[in-house]
């Protein structure tokens, strides 16, 4: 009984230690900590030339996303015991001064990982401000660093500031109840410094207003497009009478909707040309145009689909033999160009001429001459822009994404919806409701 008694007591006060314990129990009882888990060990030191005064205490190894830490000896000494197999992140701190992370560190199952050259360096701060559109009020936003789940809530004036993070590349997202959420990917934090980011504007998540009852027996058939002046609209549907597709116009408000184009073959794929008098579309397989005040239709493509007009320059992108082609406007009298082999749905933003396009069930970015051709999605299909060079709505299984084509990050902005396209003079986007059978309009 005295030896029980004296073993469990050097049990105690090994728990009570924080720095290797896991080869002190392997002595004491002959046997790993757990089967399905490891060990991660390493060193902690700070460089002389980050080192100041304030360099005092201990430091703390934490498993990011787990309730797994220890506190390193008196030389720098860690080691965290039975963590699962698997990959984790490592966050060593000495109280809010000095951080560092070291990612993507392997535990397998008996091993020991060794962590080297694992230094810390003076902690950064973020400052910025968040904007709530059509707000007083820009309090209550939620600021997080994704990584280390630091985070803060904005003040009154929507002003933040992240404190003690570490140097790195990180992601910021921001959130609130009520506004979409963001994230600003690859900010950068440096030892000692603040980085300033530029303004974020949170788009309060507006009532829906109804526009039109359409009926469709094929949602993939739906198509939806503004003239430019934002106060019209016309939409591809399915008609479940005939079972062809038909193209309808209407004013904004739904009023004074006629159908402007049906024949017995399928028209799809409207958008709005010539001053927003004239339509392009695609019928079997061609693109036409139609004159709306004379309902006379025209040829413009053999071949091709899935037309898009610029109002900027009066050109047209189009789909043929599947690839993106431009045509010139007609007073230029050039040839059509071609852009890229393999594409289709191509949006030209009005103001750089950037391209967005499909490739399968991928959004691909292209300069207006085809050239400098981007990854932006790895899913996604119907892309339209939005007021800026920069941002982009695209449908996903049957909801709709607002994406930065230069961030990785995106997120849902309605649901239950399909076929967006942006009304930029008001901020908002018109779409379909294949459950209620409805053309909505929503402010983002």
């Amino acid at each position: 009984m005295r030896f029980l008694s004296f073993f469990i007591g050097i049990l105690a006060a090994f728990f009570m230690t924080g720095c290797d314990n896991g080869d002190l129990l392997d002595q004491l009882t002959g046997m790993s900590s757990d089967g399905s888990s490891g060990i991660i060990r390493g060193t902690v030191s700070i460089p002389y030339s980050q080192k100041t005064g304030d360099a005092s205490g201990s430091i703390v190894v934490t498993l990011l996303n787990t309730r797994i830490s220890t506190e390193c000896d008196s030389e720098g000494r860690f080691s965290l015991t039975e963590v699962p197999a698997g990959k984790y992140t490592l966050l060593a701190s000495l109280g809010d001064t000095y951080k560092a992370i070291r990612s993507e560190v392997s535990v397998e199952t008996d091993g020991v990982s060794e962590v080297d050259n694992f230094y810390l360096g003076k902690t950064g701060r973020i400052t910025g401000t968040v904007y709530i559109d059509g707000a007083e009020d820009h309090s209550g936003v939620t600021v997080r660093e994704t990584s280390t789940d630091i985070e803060v809530i904005t003040d009154s004036l929507g002003n933040y500031a992240l404190e003690a993070l570490p140097a790195g590349i990180w992601t910021i997202s921001f959130s609130k109840a009520g506004v979409n959420d963001i994230s600003r990917s690859n900010v950068a934090v440096t030892s000692d410094a603040t980085t300033q980011l530029s303004r974020v504007v949170l788009s309060a998540i507006g009532a829906v207003t109804d526009i039109l009852y359409i009926e469709t027996s094929d949602t993939s058939t739906v198509g939806i497009a503004i003239s430019d002046r934002g106060d019209r609209l016309a939409v591809s549907y399915r008609n479940p009478v005939s079972g062809n597709s038909d193209i309808g116009v209407a004013n904004l408000d739904g009023t004074d909707f006629s159908l402007a184009v049906s024949s017995y073959l399928d028209d799809l794929n409207p958008c709005w040309s010539d001053s927003d008098n004239s339509i392009v579309y695609s019928r079997g397989g061609s693109l036409f145009s139609m004159a709306l005040a004379s309902a006379a239709d025209t040829l413009l493509i053999q071949g091709g689909t899935s037309g898009h007009w610029n109002p900027a320059n009066s050109s047209l992108l189009h789909v043929l033999n599947g690839g993106i082609w431009v045509r010139p406007a007609d007073t230029e009298g050039e040839a059509d160009v071609s852009l890229t082999n393999i594409g289709t749905h191509p949006r030209q933003e009005i103001n750089s001429g950037k391209v967005i396009f499909c490739r399968g069930s991928e959004i691909w970015l292209m300069d207006s001459e085809g050239n400098n051709q981007t990854l932006v999605s790895t899913e996604g299909k119907n892309p339209c822009w939005l007021s800026s060079q920069y941002e982009i709505l695209y449908e996903w299984n049957g909801d709709i994404y607002r994406k930065n084509v230069m961030s990785s990050s995106a997120y849902k902005v309605v649901s239950g919806g399909v076929s967006p396209a942006w009304i930029p003079s008001q901020s908002r986007v018109v779409y379909y409701s294949p459950e209620d059978k409805k053309v909505r309009m929503m402010q983002l």
